[in-house]
């Protein structure tokens, strides 16, 4: 039976991204949620708003089960970001963790990837537990960052 291989990292998602201890991350985006909040509100800006971009043209919606790669060059590198549905959020700027076929969906993704080293952040997941995510995401290689 194939297992998880966690990583858990005690650093902010963003740093870790750019520093080079990820290949890339994962980061959720809600319906609802303008200005973008949270990680995904990070990204955005240091990357120009492109993300923001995404979402007024409709190429990204938030909705649940929506799971968007976005490959972006930053120097030499190519940094691999999934944006994941959160769907409507009650309390805008919570983070109270997936929707099940946006979990299905990440994971799924995360699979075909194959990419080494893509972190999610605890945050955008709910603080959830690490046992949370050695169930969730058996046989896929995750970093989790604080």
């Amino acid at each position: 039976m194939a297992q998880s291989t966690l990583t858990l990292l005690q650093t902010d998602p963003e740093h870790s991204l750019f520093r080079g201890d990820l290949n890339g991350i994962v980061a959720v985006c809600h319906e609802n949620e303008r200005p973008l909040l949270g990680l995904v509100g990070q990204l955005d800006w240091i990357m120009r708003g492109q993300i923001s971009t995404m979402l007024r043209h409709g190429f990204l919606t938030g909705k649940p089960g929506e799971c968007t790669y976005l490959p972006t060059v930053r120097g030499k590198r190519v940094l691999h970001l999934l944006l994941v549905g959160g769907g409507m959020n009650p309390d805008p700027g919570s983070r109270a963790g997936l929707h099940k076929e946006s979990l299905t969906a990440l994971k799924r993704n995360l699979k075909s990837l194959g990419v080494e080293k893509m972190g999610v952040s605890l945050q955008d997941f709910g603080e959830h537990s690490e046992e949370f995510f050695e169930k969730e995401f058996k046989g896929i290689s995750v970093c989790v960052v604080n």
